[in-house]
C-alpha cells in the first residue's frame, strides 16, 4: 500500500486563518436559529471548531472542555499533525 499524497502538511495555509471560519458562521445566525445545547444545560449552543476550522461538536460553556477532553490538545491550539492531508476548503 502506497502512502503517496500523504506524506505532511503541505499546502496548509495558516491554522488561525481557518479558524476563524466556525467563529464567523456563528455570528451569520440569527439568534433565533440557534438551538440549546445537548448536554441538558440549557445554555445555547455554538459550533467548536479545530485549529483549521473542521467542526468537532455542538457544545456550550459548561460543556466545552468536557467534550474538548475527548482529543488530543494540540488539534485545538495550532497545526498538528494528522493520518490525511488536510486541505484549506474555499468558501
Amino acid at each position: 500500500m502506497s502512502d503517496e499524497g500523504h506524506g505532511g502538511l503541505e499546502g496548509i495555509e495558516e491554522a488561525g486563518e481557518e479558524a476563524n471560519f466556525c467563529a464567523e458562521m456563528d455570528a451569520r445566525l440569527a439568534d433565533d436559529d440557534r438551538d440549546l445545547c445537548s448536554c441538558g444545560s440549557g445554555k445555547e449552543r455554538y459550533e467548536l471548531c479545530d485549529a483549521y476550522g473542521i467542526f468537532v461538536a455542538f457544545v456550550c460553556e459548561r460543556c466545552e472542555k468536557k467534550v474538548k477532553a475527548k482529543y488530543r490538545p494540540e488539534i485545538f491550539e495550532g497545526a498538528y499533525e494528522a493520518d490525511e492531508p488536510i486541505e484549506p476548503e474555499d468558501y
